[in-house]
């Protein structure tokens, strides 16, 4: 240890709290999130880990920032030294018994900055919440595991850049909290049922994760968060409407409403929204089903952000039940003169969730999505696929799974430029999942378009630039084709890479096939599906014996 803190006493102030934070909080991480915690927490994260590397108080591992246990062992007896009985007057905490011991004392921590019970960790037994309202100088909150609280809390640090607390046990945050620093608020599966009241100040708002808290009833104004570019309500069955000032984000990129089954409103102005890349709307059955009146309000606009109407319009409601029609910029005859959001509104929509709206036809105007990457149908009441799906240039994974309506495909699903998308961790990811589609009236058809499709794509990567294409496709079938030369049964399979890497020939892939059943259980809500998609039932995984050969392995997981 000695001879370890030298290097560690050469450092910069700054370099040694960022050496300490990944020593205490990021030991085995990936990169983009170590350096997203680090710039929250106010630190230069590009400069410091260079330096960290070049000291070799750190490695990078492809995408991951790993630290020797030896330094992390370090790093946590520099933050105990001063006071290794009394974890109140530390910097930092990590450990749950140490947390367990703070919050029993209940007593003022003017040092502590910084918290992580890592999501595995769990607080059994009951402990005082007052104790997180005497820590004043909290910025980075992160509480993943599992913490039994009572009492009640009062206080909150206004200094908290980063909030992350899994079933967050009360119904709104406290009536103090002043939330002008924080970046990033996330309350999965809280109680939540209000947030706050009135207008907050939000500037620095990034990201906020609401999902499954289910009892969340409304959103509050956000009309001061510039900055937000993600929103996650995933799962919140009992929100009713979305607040207008959504529709005033000109930075929101990601909004995902999947099955907020009592949303039956949503503003038109998030279709005027040119930055937004990812929107769900799946199960969003009420969005659809619910009758409305036909005028909207009239009422004197205060400004651009409450102009924007909040219920339900005739516009939306056909949304999707005609469907799709907030795609066209055709006037609806019984709209009073409400528009539909045209197409030109969507011009950097990505991917686009649909599934499970009752959709019984998709019009050929979503062919002019041209920045479409993935388009999820399933769960739908569509017969067929127009042909517009070919006009979609960049389209690359498509997913019609459980449309039980679904008895015929074109000869040509996806256009060949599909790889042409955006590249993730040095490849591209394409897909095609054609499940539980029991009236296919051409099975075997099917199956051989699909695979053309697949051949097709990957003689199209072959061409281009890019180091890989990952291709997942999911057909009905019963038996493994016999091109494939070595089959077993089973619930796993391995592969010996040493005849590969002795091909003098070249290889351009590795093809890996799994016949799985599911039995027939009954479909509820999309949530049910987690447990049934055959997309979520076997994982690839990829390692690499150099930098010039991936092999993939597939793992059933049913």
């Amino acid at each position: 240890m000695d001879v370890l803190r030298i290097s560690f006493d050469g450092l910069e102030d700054v370099e040694k709290e960022i050496f300490l934070d990944i020593a205490c909080f990021l030991p085995h991480d990936s990169e983009s999130y170590v350096k997203e915690i680090l710039r929250i927490r106010g630190f230069h994260p590009d400069i410091g880990i260079r330096i960290l590397i070049e000291k070799s108080l750190i490695t990078r591992d492809q995408w991951t920032i790993k630290m020797h246990d030896l330094l992390r062992e370090l790093g946590k007896s520099i933050v105990r030294e001063k006071s290794p009985k009394e974890p109140r007057k530390w910097s930092r905490l990590w450990n749950h018994k140490d947390l367990i011991h703070v919050l029993r004392e209940n007593k003022t921590a003017e040092n502590l900055g910084a918290i992580v019970l890592p999501k595995f960790d769990e607080i059994k037994e009951e402990v005082s919440v007052e104790a997180l309202s005497k820590m004043r100088h909290l910025n980075l909150l992160i509480l993943a595991g599992k913490v039994n609280f009572s009492g009640c809390l009062d206080f909150l640090s206004n200094e908290l850049r980063f909030l992350e607390w899994k079933k967050y046990p009360f119904t709104c945050l406290p009536l103090s909290f002043q939330p002008n620093n924080l970046h990033k608020l996330i309350l999965r599966h809280s109680n939540i049922k209000e947030l706050w009241e009135g207008i907050k100040d939000l500037h620095n708002l990034t990201h906020m994760e609401l999902c499954y808290s289910k009892s969340l009833g409304r959103i509050p104004n956000l009309s001061q968060a510039p900055k937000l570019s993600r929103l996650n309500l995933k799962g919140c069955v009992k929100l009713v409407q979305l607040d207008a000032s959504i529709g005033a984000l000109e930075k929101l990129d990601f909004l995902n409403l999947e099955n907020c089954k009592s949303l039956v409103s949503i503003p038109n102005s998030i279709f005027n929204l040119n930055s937004l890349r990812v929107l769900n709307l799946s199960g969003c059955s009420k969005l659809i089903e619910y009758q409305l009146f036909e005028r909207p309000r009239q009422s004197e606009p205060s400004n651009a952000c409450q102009s924007v109407q909040t219920h339900m319009t005739s516009s939306i409601c056909k949304t999707l039940t005609r469907p799709l029609h907030f795609f066209s910029s055709k006037r609806l005859t019984n709209s009073a003169g409400l528009f539909v959001p045209s197409l030109p509104h969507f011009p950097a929509l990505r991917d686009l969730d649909i599934s499970f709206c009752n959709l019984v036809q998709i019009p050929d105007v979503i062919g002019q999505l041209h920045s479409l990457e993935r388009l999820n149908l399933g769960g739908n009441n569509i017969v067929t696929l127009p042909d517009c799906i070919k006009e979609l240039p960049k389209l690359r994974q498509l997913n019609l799974q459980y449309c039980k309506h679904l008895n015929w495909l074109p000869s040509t699903l996806l256009p060949m430029g599909g790889t042409s998308g955006r590249v993730k961790y040095g490849g591209i990811y394409c897909g095609l999942y054609v499940f539980n589609c029991p009236n296919l009236s051409d099975p075997e058809g099917c199956r051989l378009t699909v695979i053309s499709w697949m051949i097709k794509m990957i003689q199209v990567n072959m061409q281009s630039s890019l180091p890989r294409c990952i291709i997942s496709v999911i057909i009905p079938g019963s038996e493994i084709p016999r091109w494939f030369n070595k089959q077993n049964t089973g619930s796993s399979m391995k592969l010996d890479p040493s005849p590969i890497l002795d091909d003098n020939n070249g290889i351009i892939g590795i093809a890996c096939c799994v016949t799985f059943v599911v039995h027939d259980v009954p479909i509820q809500m999309p949530e049910d599906l987690e447990q049934l998609n055959p997309t979520m039932m076997f994982r690839a995984s990829s390692s690499s014996q150099n930098q010039n050969h991936r092999f993939l392995a597939i793992e059933d997981h049913q």
